[in-house]
């Protein structure tokens, strides 16, 4: 259209972008350019004389002329690109190009070339002959004969003398690969045969993938998505090629892993590593773009996609479209082939990938003016294939695709504009079914006719001469009445008058009210496993109800259901809701940002449903808000009684309450808040009504909920199988994937699941949670409580949660200022370590790649390779322990060193308080809020992210020039002294920061559990150095003649026991040979043999029972013990002796929070209410916060009045945790800063 109008003078001037400019072939008087710039890249001669070359074409105008715009600065090089002569044309079939092969193949096949004179013929008339002598191009174009040969597209028939196509050249040849893609598609497709995944869509979108994919990966983010995939979408990467390992090479920034899969006949060397990696890199490149579009064929907005793997939307798109092609390109591949089976897989699936659709809608996107979104819609309304859309009346079409715009206005413009689009749909579906009713009619009168029978033909053809032909329905309005339903299959009359097509589809009718003959499809019971496993079958124990004694219609059908239609009304569900003794439930709230700095929680509604119910969803907005009254203060009392009973229904202590996520529902339930918007109706005035507090002017604050008696189904897995759990990041989709049977995981998907869900989208996800969970719920729970370990769960971690939520709420102070000193001073030192480091190199080189590194070290500086650092990758290893073998051969050792330590404080410490610290605008104090993550490790210790306060680093001391010019006077040298610690304060002012840390808390519990008499003895003595203790009785030296060094010694030493190290491994944690390392073990042994009886009996009894246990029960999985290799049972063995003593410990120190918790809160969250520490130190509540834990050490922020009560309730909580044969001892701290702690001494 633009082209004809152009041409006709209908439009004079055209504005396009360079890319399109290059590509529109019309004619034109004058040409401008505004910039000599395509994106960041100077013009160059081609490119402009492309562009310009259309000004002045000969034959149409007399004359032409180019101008482009640019500074005066950019004269003389635009001068000489215009001026400059074109370069010379090479042939796309040189060598260097590939063409020659690919142009050999086509010619083959198209029948061209068939014998060697045909071969002369043809390379007489390519540009390449004219550029080549002719016998340098002959003998190209046959050594390409002679690879495809040797690769089975082409053979030479002796008798003939002709060349001719194999099934897998005429393959290459009729989807247009060339022949190298062509290779590689049959590679893929081939193992595909053997070992295809149908359980994922990833192996079929990684086959339709283009194989050469112009993406460059963000690694790091690459190898994260990676290990969110589930276990068989991983077992798919690996099945194509990509490795864990290869993509944590990437992602960390090292040179490329040499690994592959063996090949037979290849010689060692660079050019093999070269191939392997090259393939590798493809491989997982492809891989990654598959990862992009199988989200895509998920449904998941393309938006999402973007942000989920940061990478633009055009480019989301245009992959999507070059796979789309593909997909047909490997359709015909296997048509070719004669893989019927595979070639049906790849065309059905070609529309999924082309619009981004699950399998299910795919059918209704081949009607003209469907796509993904429409035909979501079309399918969710049961219009769900062309033959019902072309059955189904147009208004019925309409509400369906609009169903939130579809109003009462019949004339109205919208209306009208509904209805075309929806009568567009309707012919486009009336055209197919004709098309394949008409495609059936000619193949059965095909198949008469063959056996001889007449039959007579149509006078008129199916088909309808024109699209746009009038449809024969009948347009029902509002106002014309309601038809009679036929019966259900239930044999009810069941009428609704909800939508105007309700008479199109008298049997998709259903109510919002759930009948007292209503079941569940089935019900699952349990039985108590005998004995333990590491793994439980949940599906073996299943026991469903016969479908045939059930009704065809059941509360799965119904889906979620407002609770505001519940019999009796809001108040009727409050009722009902009340009266249970178990639900679950999901809080739908989203988490704002005020202009105050402040975190808001809009609260917008609660899905709750218990045994046999069906889900019930309040919109608290809505529901909350009494009918019947306009007046404001009526309205706003009784939505206050409301909020009210839904308070005391979630504080009741004897209901049980599940769900997923608790610890940032709690956060939300503590200060939940209502849009003042969503609550127009009641026209609040906080002037005017009473109790009314109002968050940046924009919300409402609500009474607190304490969600007591609440139980998180992602500690239940966690607690029943350790292992598996804290591998992952916790994801409610895939642990009842994993854990459930799919029947009744997709029976949990369809309670969960409104039947509209297109208008039910904003707060579907919460309803789905609530029903998962409750699945989840009556199948985990009675596991927990035959392995026992219901109590740990009820005492321990399920009061955790509240503790967490509260720390994270509370954050910790952080000193930017002092921050930000630091960080300019290590910035300063980095740049003279780049200096000092280039300076004893003599060449350039990166201080942050340790492949640079390896290059200096062993191959510019030739320092030997120390043992056991050159083994198993690219170059040889350059951690810590190999420069510490190094240190002393080379000054640039230390350089290094240092540099890595301070760029890791740079980007680790200062850098998460840089980027997450934000200013409290109450307190004018910077406080960083991190995450805790309670499921995360096997061993029940938590963790911390976002950033990990639990790993910060302490004291670094160095020293900067002040003047880069003089390098030998020490009088011109800045001594500095950098504690991370220091930058970390109380959120309040002028507060302080107490600390107590166990000591020798896994030592004690090796004490207690091996009941040694000579250890139990030197733990119990008080106020001693323990590891000097017990240098001196193991060495026989007197206590004053111990040095730090042999005190350090030992300590080091007992932790390698303890921690299961072996000989070797001890060797170099002392600096000694493995023999003395052997006799020390020995040694020790026999002086504590009560020890050395313990670890034997804990590894036999892991062997035996397949777990350990620590003190308060928890247990851990260790099946490698038995069933593994040599390697994997040792190191099982080491992890069943630390996991005892480390999972004890973490035991303990939960213990202590919980109790230090109930005391400076009001302690009724918890299972023990504490009622004596409660009591004398009641003065403290809201005078003191906890705000970290650090393995085995807490950290409070206190008034400084009560530092002596917090004080002694850290010490009594903390050593009062648990009774073991030896005591329990904290040391207390306290300072202004994390880093200027002192030891506790009380006022005389």
């Amino acid at each position: 259209i633009v082209e004809t109008c152009y041409r006709k003078g209908l439009v004079r001037v055209l504005t396009a972008t360079s890319t399109l400019a290059a590509g529109v072939n019309l004619p034109a008087r004058r040409v401008i350019f505004r910039q000599p710039r395509i994106g960041r890249d100077f013009i160059d001669g081609t490119r402009y004389r492309q562009m310009a070359g259309r000004a002045g074409r000969t034959g149409i105008d007399t004359k032409g002329e180019s101008i482009l715009v640019c500074r005066p600065e950019e004269v003389k090089r635009i001068t000489g690109i215009v001026r400059s002569d074109c370069p010379p044309l090479q042939s796309c079939l040189s060598e260097d190009k590939n063409g020659m092969t690919h142009a050999i193949m086509e010619v083959v096949a198209g029948g061209i070339v068939q014998t060697a004179s045909d071969i002369h013929r043809y390379v007489r008339c390519t540009l390449l002959n004219s550029t080549k002598s002719f016998d340098d191009v002959v003998k190209s174009a046959q050594d390409s004969l002679r690879w495809l040969c040797h690769k089975r597209f082409v053979e030479w028939n002796n008798d003939t003398k002709i060349y001719s196509t194999t099934p897998l050249g005429r393959a290459s040849f009729g989807s247009s690969l060339n022949p190298e893609e062509s290779l590689v598609v049959l590679d893929d497709l081939s193992r595909a045969r053997e070992g295809f995944v149908l359980a994922s869509d990833l192996h079929l979108v990684y086959l339709v993938t283009p194989i050469n994919v112009e993406v460059e990966p963000d690694w790091e983010l690459y190898y994260e998505r990676f290990m969110q995939l589930s276990s068989l979408e991983q077992s798919v990467g690996n099945r194509v090629g990509v490795t864990e390992p290869f993509l944590m090479h990437m992602a960390h920034g090292a040179a490329m892993p040499i690994r592959g899969r063996p090949k037979k006949n290849t010689s060692g060397g660079s050019g093999a590593n070269t191939l392997i990696n090259d393939q590798s890199l493809r491989v997982s490149k492809r891989f990654y773009v598959a990862l992009m579009i199988s989200r895509l064929a998920q449904e998941i907005p393309v938006t999402d996609v973007c942000e989920s793997f940061k990478v633009a939307r055009g480019t989301i798109q245009a992959l999507q479209e070059n796979a789309g092609r593909f997909a047909s390109m490997v359709s015909a591949f296997c048509q070719r082939l004669g893989w019927q089976d595979l070639e049906g897989l790849v065309a059905k699936f070609q529309n999924r990938v082309s619009f981004g659709v699950r399998a299910e809608i795919a059918e209704l996107t081949t009607i003209p003016f469907v796509k993904g979104s429409r035909a979501r819609a079309l399918y969710n309304s049961g219009l769900r294939t062309p033959v019902t859309i072309a059955e189904a009346s147009i208004p019925e079409i309409a509400k369906a695709l609009f169903e939130n715009s579809w109003s009462g206005q019949d004339d109205s413009g919208l209306r009208r504009m509904q209805f075309g689009i929806a009568k567009k749909i309707k012919n486009g579906a009336r055209r197919i079914v004709l098309e394949e009713a008409e495609a059936a009619r000619v193949a059965a009168f095909s198949a008469f006719k063959s056996l001889g029978v007449e039959v007579p033909q149509f006078t008129t053809p199916l088909l309808p001469a024109s699209e746009d032909s009038p449809p024969r329905d009948v347009m029902v309005f509002p106002g014309a009445g309601h038809a009679k339903c036929h019966e259900s299959v239930l044999g009810a009359h069941v009428g609704d008058e909800r939508n105007i097509c309700s008479d199109y589809v008298p049997q998709r009718a259903s109510t919002e009210i759930v009948g007292e003959d209503m079941h569940p499809v089935s019900t699952i019971h349990i039985k108590e496993s005998q004995g333990i496993a590491n793994s439980v079958n949940i599906a073996s124990m299943q026991e469903a109800s016969p479908l045939s004694t059930l009704p065809s219609r059941n509360v799965a059908d119904k889906g979620p259901v407002n609770a505001h239609n519940f019999p009796g009304g809001f108040d009727g569900f409050l009722d009902q809701w009340s009266s249970v003794d178990e639900f679950s439930f999901d809080l739908h709230f989203v988490k704002r940002s005020s202009k105050l700095s402040l975190t808001i929680f809009e609260i917008l509604g609660l899905a709750v449903c218990w045994e046999n119910s069906p889900v019930y969803y309040c919109n608290f907005p809505k529901d909350l808000t009494p009918t019947g009254s306009n007046d404001s203060v009526e309205l706003w009392e009784g939505f206050r009684k409301r909020w009210s009973r839904i308070v005391g229904i979630m504080q009741q202590k004897s209901v049980k309450k599940t769900t997923w996520n608790l610890k940032n529902q709690i956060q939300a339930l503590k200060s939940p808040c209502v849009s003042c918007q969503r609550l127009a109706r009641l026209h609040l005035d906080p002037k005017t009504l009473n109790n009314i507090e109002v968050l940046d002017s924009t919300y409402v604050l609500l009474p607190p909920i304490s969600v007591y008696n609440g139980l998180d189904i992602c500690l239940v897995a966690w607690i029943l199988w350790p292992d598996e759990e804290s591998k992952t990041v916790p994801n409610l989709e895939k642990l009842v994937k994993r854990r459930l049977p799919s029947e009744a995981a997709a029976a949990a998907n369809r309670d969960g699941r409104w039947r509209n869900q297109m208008h039910k989208a904003a707060h579907n996800g919460c309803c789905r949670r609530a029903v998962q969970t409750r699945a989840l719920g009556s199948v985990l729970l009675k596991l927990l409580v035959s392995q026992n370990l219901s109590d740990l769960i009820e005492t321990v971690e399920g009061p955790l949660v509240n503790v967490l939520a509260d720390m994270e709420l509370w954050g910790i102070g952080a000193d930017m200022d002092a921050c930000l000193r630091a960080r300019h001073i290590i910035i300063t030192r980095l740049k003279e370590l780049d200096k000092e480091a280039y300076k004893l190199a003599g060449k350039s080189f990166s201080l942050n790649a340790n492949a640079d590194i390896a290059d200096i070290l062993f191959t510019h500086l030739k320092l030997p390779v120390p043992k056991g650092c050159e083994k198993g990758k690219l170059h040889p290893s350059t951690d810590k322990q190999c420069l510490d073998h190094l240190r002393d051969l080379h000054p640039i050792v230390s350089v290094i060193k240092e540099h890595r330590t301070l760029a890791k404080l740079l980007n680790g410490t200062l850098g998460s308080i840089c980027s997450r610290a934000k200013l409290c605008i109450q307190s004018q104090r910077y406080i960083i809020h991190g995450n805790w993550l309670q499921t995360s490790t096997a061993t029940g210790r938590l963790s911390m992210e976002e950033p990990n306060l639990q790993s910060v680093e302490h004291m670094v001391d160095f020293t900067t020039r002040k003047n880069d010019k003089d390098f030998t006077s020490m009088s011109m040298v800045d001594h500095h002294e950098i504690n991370a610690r220091e930058f970390f304060v109380p959120t309040q002012e002028n507060w302080l920061l107490v600390t107590a840390d166990y000591s020798q808390i896994e030592l004690r519990f090796m004490a207690h559990f091996s009941k040694d008499p000579v250890l139990i003895e030197l733990l119990s003595k008080p106020d001693v150095d323990v590891f000097t203790m017990i240098a001196s009785r193991w060495s026989g030296k007197e206590e004053s003649l111990v040095s730090s060094k042999d005190r350090d010694n030992t300590k080091r030493f007992i932790y390698g026991i303890l921690y299961g190290m072996g000989a070797n491994s001890l060797a170099e944690q002392l600096e000694c040979s493995p023999a003395e390392a052997a006799q020390k073990i020995q040694s020790f042994k026999r002086f504590f043999p009560g020890v050395s009886s313990w670890l034997q009996q804990a590894v036999a009894s892991c062997r035996q029972k397949g777990y350990i246990e620590t003190l308060m029960g928890r247990r851990r999985f260790l099946s490698k013990i038995t069933a593994g290799n040599s390697r994997e049972k040792a190191q099982a063995q080491r992890q069943a002796v630390n996991s005892i003593c480390q999972g004890s410990a973490a035991d303990i120190i939960k213990v202590a929070m919980l109790k230090v918790h109930s005391v400076i809160t009001n302690g009724s969250n918890t299972v023990d209410s504490m009622d004596g520490l409660m009591q004398n130190f009641s003065q403290i509540r809201g005078r003191c916060h906890l705000l970290l834990q650090v393995h085995d050490e807490l950290v409070l922020e206190v008034d400084p009045s009560m530092v002596a009560d917090a004080v002694n309730l850290l010490q009594i909580s903390m050593e009062t945790a648990a009774s073991l044969l030896v005591p329990l001892r904290a040391k207390v701290k306290v300072g202004k800063t994390w880093g200027s702690l002192q030891p506790f001494r009380p006022e005389p």
